[in-house]
């Protein structure tokens, strides 16, 4: 019944998205078209090595942007656990636009079922647990703020993992000590943020129930944990390497002044009050209520500790505590969204909404169902976009281009010049015009995404020099024709896309290609193919 009830509500408060999931796109053209792509190249891979082909996971990680540049899969997060839960859709339809939105909305449903779960574990009342669940699973931040970042909403495992853990501590069943266990690889899996922001807590929480259930000094139970955590670390290496090697041939790391701009602000916290006042007003209830009586004081408090901790590092290294991660804990020089801690945040809130259910509940049955439900319905009321946002357009098209014209939108089948590409031979490497341009970048990486077809451009969280150095060219490659020319080395075929520009610039980039001894291969919508000298 939880089940059905998340599943309803999530369509519900994302509403008209499942209307139309085939050919509708969540949000908008931006990060939620990107993380499409990464959905269709893993899904491909995937299937290619479960049908037999074992070759095809060792070049997963050199996806087909940024040409010759290897291991660009881990330029950004590779959404393995996100396609996992999917490829069943992908088997069956092939639609990448439907693969995404049954992610998304699988993000909302788990995360309220979890949460539900957990908190009915952990306090023996089913109000308690769906009140935590709708908190957790549709507070603003998830809604508005982060709807557009499928790696952020994908944190539903972590509830899983808490009440996989629990129960083992509770009852010594090492059943749910190995779904626990596996519940937390797959959040490793969904985002690496995930596992430095959200690992140290789930570690924390596991340590304090052992202790308040008296269970710390079992030798057995600390071998058993020992070795459930030896076989998270295995099972996600193999998924940090990649991301290692790519930030030591690179050089790469987050500069100080980039993670304290995408860090939460006192004035964002405050901003978004209204839609977490009901929550919090269950919490300070869970405070006010737990303080006279000692079986529920302890966990009240550590709760609230846990919220305060979490709340300061999501302020970043400006606030003090995270600068210490930045400066010392290996990985966090990579990760620069610091903010995102307040998805974290948000799911303690909740789960300390959901104690102040159980314990009104504890001295008011009908009372504590009648705030529940009230509450509940008000916060779903306050935090419901009006409307969900679908099919947005990407906003930042480089000046002096024309919007995107019409056969570039996203949809299950792709427009003719990529039907083109895919025919092409798989040593061929593909450059567009306009070049670098993110929205046209994205466009035509969601056509190739199931192709394979290599290209000297692309999209992603981080951009190599290589890539760099081409664009500041490439961007306008009729103001300097040599170095231009010089910059399509590698590249075999090409395809002006005319009307990306409201001048003749596309016709007389055209003419520059076939003036350097590029053949026309065909006209398709208004983009014309080349295949290069």
């Amino acid at each position: 019944m939880a089940a059905l009830g998340f599943t309803l509500l999530s369509v519900v408060m994302t509403w008209p998205l499942a209307a139309h999931p085939a050919r509708t796109l969540a949000s908008d053209f931006g990060d939620p078209l990107f993380n499409t792509w990464v959905i269709g190249w893993v899904a491909e891979h995937l299937t290619r090595a479960l049908a037999g082909h074992p070759a095809a996971l060792r070049v997963l990680w050199d996806a087909n942007i940024f040409f010759p540049e290897p291991n660009t899969l881990a330029y950004s997060d590779h959404l393995v656990a996100e396609t996992l839960q999917v490829l069943p859709v992908y088997w069956t339809t092939g639609n990448l636009i439907l693969c995404y939105n049954v992610t998304l909305l699988l993000s909302f449903a788990l995360s309220g079922l979890g949460a539900c779960l957990l908190l009915r574990e952990m306090t023996g009342s089913r109000l308690a647990g769906v009140t935590a669940g709708v908190f957790f699973a549709f507070t603003e931040y998830r809604l508005t703020l982060e709807v557009s970042h499928l790696q952020t909403l994908s944190v539903h495992w972590l509830p899983f993992a808490l009440l996989g853990l629990h129960c083992y501590v509770t009852t010594g069943s090492r059943r749910a000590l190995a779904w626990g266990t596996a519940a937390l690889v797959a959040l490793n899996l969904s985002a690496g943020f995930h596992a430095l922001f959200y690992t140290p807590f789930v570690a924390a929480f596991v340590v304090f129930d052992l202790i308040r259930r008296g269970r710390a000094q079992s030798i057995r139970i600390w071998i058993d944990l020992g070795i459930a955590a030896a076989a998270a670390v295995t099972l996600t290496l193999p998924f940090a390497v990649p991301y290692v090697t790519m930030g030591r041939a690179l050089g790469f790391e987050r500069p100080l002044e980039e993670v304290v701009r995408f860090s939460a602000t006192m004035d964002q916290y405050r901003a978004a009050l209204p839609g977490f006042a009901i929550p919090l007003a269950f919490a300070l209830a869970a405070v006010a209520l737990a303080l006279p009586r000692r079986d529920a004081r302890g966990i009240v408090l550590a709760v609230a500790a846990a919220l305060g901790l979490v709340f300061w590092l999501s302020l970043g290294p400006a606030a003090g505590l995270y600068r210490l991660l930045y400066d010392y804990a290996p990985g966090f020089r990579g990760v620069r969204a610091v903010a995102r801690y307040a998805m974290l945040f948000f799911f303690i809130l909740a789960s300390l909404a959901g104690v102040g259910v159980a314990l009104i509940e504890s001295r008011a049955r009908r009372l504590a169902g009648i705030l529940a439900v009230a509450g509940c319905g008000v916060f779903l009321w306050q935090t419901r976009p009006s409307p969900f946002p679908v099919d947005r357009p990407w906003p930042f098209v480089s000046a002096g281009l024309a919007p995107v014209p019409e056969y570039l939108r996203p949809a299950p089948k792709a427009p003719p010049v990529y039907r083109w590409t895919a025919s092409l031979d798989a040593r061929a490497v593909l450059v567009e015009f306009p070049f670098g341009d993110d929205a046209y970048q994205l466009r035509s990486m969601f056509f190739t995404a199931t192709t394979g077809t290599r290209r000297l451009g692309g999209y992603s969280g981080i951009f190599p020099p290589s890539y760099l150095a081409r664009k500041r060219v490439l961007e306008h490659p009729l103001a300097q024709p040599d170095e231009a020319w010089a910059a399509l080395d590698g590249a075999t075929h090409a395809i002006v896309h005319a009307a990306a520009w409201y001048d003749d610039t596309g016709d007389r980039i055209a003419q520059w290609l076939q003036q350097r001894g590029a053949r026309e291969v065909g006209r398709f919508d208004a983009a014309r193919a080349f295949e290069l000298k």
